[in-house]
């Protein structure tokens, strides 16, 4: 990573200033240095200013700028980029190897933690279109084609290992029949190989209901207690904070009891189930609980 040794501690006046600075050190000297990676920096928010939050007529541009981050092409970019934003979520993380905070009027470089992880989203939708990709290439040679694919089962296998223990189903099987959304949090080894470390599948509701339903939540029995339901968990709220109003206004859940305390956590509430249905003696106990979406796209009071 090029480091801009003119620009870190300087004392920053103000966020022009501070972009200035950023724009001049890394977009004229950073780009012609061999090895250049992306950064980000988290400028600290302006009192004058609403909280970053767009209009609703923003939507299509947040859509492209977050397809835009999770591109390979943005990935395997080798000049500079620099991404400005108030929070850190996966996408950027999986950009950015390094940010650059302005903390008390001071600029800081600070390398970015956790990129190891990655969330892997709509997972059987990326094996779909690979296999699609892989059919229309019959017959010539697929190394590497064949390398992403076993990739691919090898993570898949792990999932149903881990719903196996968890639920009794084959995750992959179940989410098919259901058209579930299914996305793996996945660790990668300093040798490349990749970890499953838990999943969540959800739906999503059309409106009246306009939800993003979780149906599944997950992580492997052996890495308990590490934090990676919650890594989950922030990743789904980040992605429904970005998707209008009129798509997602809340996200819901029906929890075991034993994992209220879970979902509290983040906000969830116990409320009535919309719809009801037949409880099966079998079936553990459980608790229908919501969270409004803390939508970016927001109303009148964002906008004034």
């Amino acid at each position: 990573m090029a480091r801009a040794k003119s620009a870190r501690g300087r004392e920053v006046k103000d966020q022009a200033d501070f972009q200035d600075r950023i724009c001049r050190d890394f977009g004229q000297r950073g780009q012609n240095r061999p090895g250049f990676k992306p950064c980000t920096y988290a400028p600290e928010p302006s009192r004058r200013r609403r909280r970053g939050r767009p209009s609703s007529g923003d939507a299509s541009w947040a859509a492209a700028f977050g397809g835009l981050l999770r591109s390979e092409a943005l990935r395997g970019f080798g000049g500079a980029v620099v991404v400005c934003c108030e929070e850190e979520t996966f996408a950027v993380r999986r950009a950015c190897s390094q940010r650059w905070v302005a903390v008390g009027g001071v600029l800081k470089q600070q390398d970015v933690l956790g990129r190891n992880f990655e969330v892997i989203e709509d997972v059987l939708g990326k094996v779909a279109g690979s296999e699609a990709a892989s059919a229309g290439k019959a017959g010539k040679k697929r190394g590497g084609k064949q390398a992403a694919e076993d990739d691919w089962e090898a993570l898949l296998e792990e999932a149903r290992a881990i719903s196996e223990y968890c639920f009794e189903e084959d995750v992959v099987a179940q989410a098919r029949k259901e058209s579930w959304f299914v996305s793996l949090l996945v660790e990668s080894a300093t040798d490349g190989t990749r970890s499953v470390r838990g999943y969540i599948c959800h739906k999503m509701l059309p409106a009246p209901r306009s939800e993003l339903y979780i149906e599944r939540l997950a992580v492997s029995q052996r890495t308990r207690g590490k934090g990676y339901a919650r890594q989950l968990m922030q990743w789904v709220l980040e992605e429904a904070a970005r998707l209008p109003p009129e798509v997602c206004t809340s996200l819901t859940c029906s929890a075991l009891d034993t994992a209220v305390p879970f979902y509290s956590k983040f906000g969830f509430e116990a409320t009535a189930c919309p719809e009801p249905k037949a409880k099966d003696e079998e079936d553990d106990p459980q608790t229908w609980m919501a969270l409004c979406n803390k939508t970016l796209f927001g109303g009148a009071e964002d906008t004034a």
